[in-house]
């Protein structure tokens, strides 16, 4: 079977991995906004559907030998998109999670997911602790400032469009990903900072909230400590997480000097 007008192989016959996958993500997400607002049965439906939906792509699609989820059954195709969909969903352990995501990032065979896509590739990055990482993959967002474009491509050329929202993930991640600041707690009613500076030494950065701005300055020393500066509106409160350290936030201007030999 041939992919057809950019379908993902296996998709003519319902036996696409990534397809699936992608299903199962969705169902995850309704599942705990059923959750949320109380509706715990419908919950569950959800939940087991697309827990069965993940055990059996795991079963027909994992290629043990080589560390990876193919496409679809045949295990004939590998891309990026499949295991990148399989990180999200929560498909491996913490181990295989590594290993998966270290072949997504360094593999040249895999199918390589492009701008559009990379939205999903630096969600499953975050998720599997490769945030540090993040700035080595902007490499095509500098090449179409090299090239002087103004919006950012669909795909690398030839591209069919020029000006492309899901192309626009860096929007999103210097904030969400590099500085770190997300919500806590549903409805923003609280925050967690977990900055990424990978090879920056600097970063600042404010975030909009109900009650005003998040505004936060982190600074690394040559002995990698982190200077953080944070400064939380209204009544907000949260957590900065830094190398696996956690510090209380209060509301208001805030100043902290972290540490890797500090213990908290």
């Amino acid at each position: 079977e041939q992919p057809v007008g950019g379908s993902p192989k296996g998709i003519q016959k319902g036996n696409s991995a990534i397809l699936t996958l992608q299903y199962v993500y969705a169902l995850q997400f309704a599942a705990e906004l059923f959750e949320r607002n109380g509706l715990a049965e419908q919950a569950k439906i959800y939940e087991r559907q697309g827990q069965l939906l993940l055990e059996k792509t795991r079963q027909l699609c994992w290629n043990q030998e080589r560390g990876l989820l193919a496409d679809s059954p045949g295990q004939d195709s590998y891309s990026q998109h499949a295991n990148i969909m399989a990180v999200l969903t929560g498909m491996f352990t913490k181990t295989e999670e590594k290993q998966v995501m270290t072949a997504i990032l360094h593999n040249r065979q895999l199918t390589e997911c492009t701008l559009y896509y990379k939205f999903y590739l630096f969600r499953a990055m975050d998720k599997a602790g490769f945030g540090e990482d993040y700035l080595a993959q902007l490499a095509p967002w500098q090449k179409m400032v090299d090239l002087g474009l103004s919006t950012f491509a669909e795909t690398p050329d030839p591209s069919r469009s020029d000006c492309h929202a899901w192309s626009a993930s860096p929007n999103y991640d210097f904030l969400a990903l590099v500085c770190g600041i997300k919500p806590g707690s549903e409805g923003f009613k609280t925050v967690k900072i977990t900055p990424h500076l990978g090879s920056l030494n600097f970063v600042e950065g404010k975030v909009p909230h109900p009650e005003g701005e998040i505004i936060v300055h982190f600074k690394k020393s040559s002995n990698q400590s982190l200077q953080a500066d944070i400064n939380l509106p209204g009544q907000l409160t949260g957590t900065l997480v830094w190398k696996h350290k956690i510090v209380p936030l209060h509301p208001g201007k805030q100043t902290f000097t972290l540490s890797t030999k500090l213990k908290l």
